[in-house]
């Protein structure tokens, strides 16, 4: 009775090892050859796996051969992620980056466009796509999708390195926004801060004392100020005539 159980329990462990190591495979990124092999065996379990733990596979896979330089063989692998998970943004990346190194400029901006879509953050489908209109001889389209890639990521020496070649000064976003004010249209830009009119005592009464009473004289100043009760450019605000002097505090 108790070596039909040992031996069940050892095909269980095997098993589990088993599964274990395929996923441990297929989620290598250093040794491409075994990552191949640990996602085919994730992908030919078929149903047995999840839809999304398939995706991944044929996302890693398709990696793992376009780092080879099969590029015919990522395109279909990052196609079938795709199939099975069609908000899949690192899928559409990959596979316009394996449109573009075969020249194919046209495809690869196709799947950047969608991957930016999907996720108007995702910095790399920014750069790659401004290398492939960069590719294209698109130099204006190119600058763009470099200075979006750094106003999303200030540190991204890709695009920084990118600029420079183009022969462009790369500007951060705060540099950029200062930049677009410039060049906007008048009725676009803030109006200036508005200035009020006040009185102000240009004259004093005093007594024998030397202490200030009532106003005897008035200007009119121009302040910014006035209106948060604060201090123009003239000095302090007068009392209104017949108030007499101020009082100091004890």
């Amino acid at each position: 009775m108790r070596r039909p159980l040992v031996f069940a329990l050892v095909l269980a462990l095997s098993a589990t090892g088993a599964w274990a190591d395929r996923y441990s495979d297929c989620s290598r990124s250093r040794y491409l050859d075994l990552t191949i092999r640990g996602c085919t065996q994730v992908i030919e379990r078929g149903k047995w796996e999840s839809q999304k733990d398939r995706a991944v596979a044929y996302h890693n896979r398709g990696l793992a051969y376009y780092r080879k330089g099969e590029l015919d063989r990522a395109i279909a692998d990052y196609a079938e992620a795709i199939a099975l998970n069609p908000k899949y943004v690192k899928a559409y990346t990959g596979r316009g980056n394996a449109y573009k190194n075969k020249g194919e400029y046209d495809r690869a901006i196709i799947d950047y466009t969608k991957a930016i879509a999907l996720d108007p953050n995702y910095v790399p489908a920014y750069g790659n796509r401004g290398l492939a209109y960069q590719k294209k001889g698109d130099k204006e389209q190119a600058i763009a999708d470099y200075r979006k890639a750094l106003e999303i990521n200030p540190s991204d020496e890709k695009a920084k390195g990118a600029l420079k070649v183009l022969g462009v000064t790369p500007a951060t976003a705060e540099e950029q926004s200062v930049e677009d004010k410039a060049v906007a249209p008048p009725e676009e830009r803030a109006a200036p801060k508005k200035s009020v009119r006040v009185r102000v005592c240009e004259k004093y009464e005093t007594d024998a004392t030397g202490q200030r009473g009532k106003c005897l004289k008035y200007k009119s100043a121009r302040t910014r100020k006035a209106l948060r009760g604060g201090f123009g450019p003239a000095g302090p605000r007068p009392r209104p005539p017949g108030h007499g002097p101020r009082r100091r505090r004890r």
